[in-house]
C-alpha cells in the first residue's frame, strides 16, 4: 500500500480489534503473527509490528492478527512492557492474548521471536507458514519464508524487514528501539548480544525518533526492575522456569528483590508454599538479582520439611554450596528456605540450571 494511505501502528490495532473480535471463534478466519511463551518485550514488539506491517505490505487475506502469547492479566508481570505501551499510549484494550483465541480461528501463523512450538501448542504446527526468529534454528520444515539470523534482537530483524513503513511512524519504531535496547544491553558489544544488524536497526530508529539512547534505555530498564508493586505470588510467576529429571521436579523463579525485601512480606512464605503446590515441584530454587545500591545475586531452596531429609536434596544444597557459585550462607528463621549469597555474579539462571540438571541426573525422590 501507498505509505500515505497506510494506518499507524496504533490505528492498526484499534481497527483489527473490532475486525478480530467475532472471528475469534469463526473457523479459519485469521492469519496470527505468535511471539513466544516468555511473552517479553521483544516478543511483544516483533508480533505487534510484523502484523502491522504485513496488513500493510498486503492485502492481508486472512487479516493478520498480533496475538501476545500469554494471559491478559500476566501482562502486569511484563513490567517493561506494560511500561512502554503505556508510554506509547497503546491501549491494553486493543491487544490479542492467546487466551481469547480459539484454536480452530487461525488458517495460518507466523512465528516471530521463536521457531520451536512450546509443547502444549504442537497442534499449531501445520499452520506455520512463515517465521522470523534470532534464537538456534530449530526449524526444518519448508516454509513460506524463514528468516533465522543470531542477532541481539528480534526486533532488529523485524525493523530492516519494515524499515520503509516504520518510517512514516515513529511510535511503532519506538516500541522496537525499546526491544533492541533491552536485549543488547543498550548495544553493549561486550555482553555478545549486539551484532551489527542490530547496531544498524538501532541507529535507524534512534534518529527516527529523536530519542537520546542512555536516557530511553534507563526509563526501559527502571520500569523491568520496578516489581515493588507485584504481589508475592506475581513475583514467583514473573520469570519462572521449571524442569523434571523424571522423578525430581525443580522451579527457579527469578526476582528482581532481594532475600530481605522478600522475607519481610507478611505473605512471602504463604506465597511460595501454595506456588509449589500449584507447580507440583519438589524444591523451588529462588535466585534474586539486586541492582542497587550495588549489583548482589542471592540465592534460596524451599521444599517442605520431609523432603529436606531426602538424599537428593542434600546432595543438591552440597553442590551449589561447594561450586563456582560462591555462596555464603544468609541467615532465614523462616523453616524450609535456606538462603545463600551468590558472589559469583556472573553467573546467571542459565549456568545454574545446567548444574543443578547434573546434580539431579539420575537421582530418585
Amino acid at each position: 500500500q501507498d505509505s500515505i494511505t497506510m494506518a499507524t501502528l496504533k490505528a492498526f490495532l484499534r481497527q483489527s480489534r473490532t475486525s478480530w473480535r467475532p472471528m475469534l471463534s469463526k473457523p479459519s478466519s485469521i492469519h496470527v503473527v505468535l511471539g513466544n511463551e516468555a511473552a517479553d518485550l521483544d516478543s511483544i514488539a516483533s508480533s505487534l509490528v510484523m502484523a502491522w506491517c504485513l496488513s500493510n505490505r498486503v492485502e492481508s487475506n486472512p487479516p493478520a492478527v498480533p496475538v501476545i502469547n500469554t494471559s491478559r492479566e500476566d501482562l502486569a508481570l511484563r513490567t517493561e512492557a506494560a511500561y512502554i505501551l503505556n508510554r506509547l499510549e497503546i491501549d491494553f484494550q486493543d491487544l490479542c492474548f492467546i487466551t481469547d483465541l480459539e484454536p480452530q480461528a487461525i488458517e495460518r501463523i507466523t512465528l516471530v521471536d521463536h521457531n520451536r512450538l512450546a509443547s502444549h501448542q504442537q497442534a499449531f504446527r501445520p499452520l506455520v507458514r512463515g517465521i522470523i526468529d534470532h534464537h538456534d534454528a530449530e526449524w526444518t520444515s519448508p516454509l513460506e519464508f524463514v528468516q533465522i539470523a543470531p542477532v541481539g534482537s528480534c526486533s532488529s530483524l523485524v525493523c530492516l524487514k519494515s524499515w520503509d513503513l516504520l518510517q512514516s511512524d515513529p511510535i511503532a519504531g519506538q516500541l522496537l528501539l525499546a526491544a533492541i535496547l533491552t536485549d543488547t544491553v543498550n548495544l553493549d558489544v561486550s555482553k555478545g548480544r549486539c551484532l551489527a544488524q542490530d547496531q544498524d536497526a538501532a541507529d535507524r530508529l534512534l534518529r527516527l525518533s529523536g530519542l537520546e539512547q542512555d536516557t530511553f534505555f534507563k526509563e526501559v530498564q527502571n520500569a523491568k526492575f520496578d516489581v515493588g508493586h507485584l504481589t508475592s505470588a506475581q513475583l514467583l510467576r514473573k520469570d519462572y522456569k521449571q524442569f523434571s529429571n523424571g522423578n525430581v521436579t525443580v522451579g527457579i523463579p527469578a526476582i528482581g528483590l532481594s532475600i530481605a525485601t522478600l522475607l519481610a512480606r507478611e505473605d512471602w512464605m504463604t506465597a511460595l508454599a501454595m506456588f509449589q503446590q500449584q507447580t507440583d515441584t519438589d524444591v523451588l530454587v529462588i535466585m534474586t538479582m539486586q541492582q542497587t545500591p550495588t549489583f548482589k545475586r542471592e540465592l534460596g531452596l524451599f521444599t517442605t520439611a520431609d523432603k529436606q531429609q531426602s538424599p537428593w536434596y542434600t546432595k543438591l544444597e552440597h553442590t551449589l554450596t561447594h561450586s563456582e557459585l560462591q555462596l555464603t550462607a544468609i541467615h532465614s528463621n523462616q523453616s524450609g528456605m535456606v538462603c545463600w549469597e551468590q558472589h559469583a555474579h556472573h553467573l546467571s539462571r542459565k549456568k545454574v540450571l545446567p548444574l543443578i540438571k547434573e546434580t539431579l541426573a539420575g537421582e530418585l525422590m
